[in-house]
């Protein structure tokens, strides 16, 4: 069943899921029918493809693997720690016949505070963007001004913290 990708696997995402959502998932009282299945940002991301996967029931994170990459063996619906910028992330393995298989972490689910396909669009493009920003800190007290109040103010420059 592993599938590996080459080229970016979106519309196949998206052909599986809108099938899931045509005949498992359309009469769920959780679905919000005012969202389509898009995949958004899918790009390669440290040897896999790393995207976000908007449904009419749920906003996830996931991850599927590229050409050359030989994942472990999961059981379906285990638990995989994953780091990303961002954080540390809990994703579910998972797999599909037509999709082979993959990571998916849900960032909000059921999806029903969604008013439109555009405002979800824009929120799963923030959340793609957000995954994989670098972490910043903060640094005020080590920055160039402080080492300057301190030493107006005669404090030792290099003392610990």
């Amino acid at each position: 069943m592993p599938q590996n990708y080459i080229d970016n696997p979106s519309s196949v995402i998206e052909e599986v899921f809108g099938q899931i959502h045509q005949n498992q998932m359309s009469e769920m009282p959780f679905v919000n029918e005012k969202l389509q299945v898009k995949a958004v940002g899918f790009s390669e991301y440290e040897g896999d493809w790393l995207g976000v996967l908007l449904t009419p029931w749920t906003l996830s994170i996931m991850l599927l693997p590229s050409e050359n990459r030989d994942w472990r063996e999961f059981d379906i619906g285990e638990k995989v720690g994953i780091r990303l910028p961002a954080g540390d992330y809990n994703f579910i393995y998972g797999e599909h016949e037509n999709l082979g298989h993959y990571l998916s972490c849900s960032v909000q689910s059921p999806v029903q505070d969604f008013t439109s396909q555009e405002d979800a669009l824009r929120v799963a493009g923030d959340v793609r963007k957000l995954i994989t920003a670098i972490q910043t800190t903060d640094i005020a007290d080590k920055s160039k001004r402080g080492l300057f109040r301190k030493l107006a103010s005669g404090q030792a420059a290099l003392e610990s913290e």
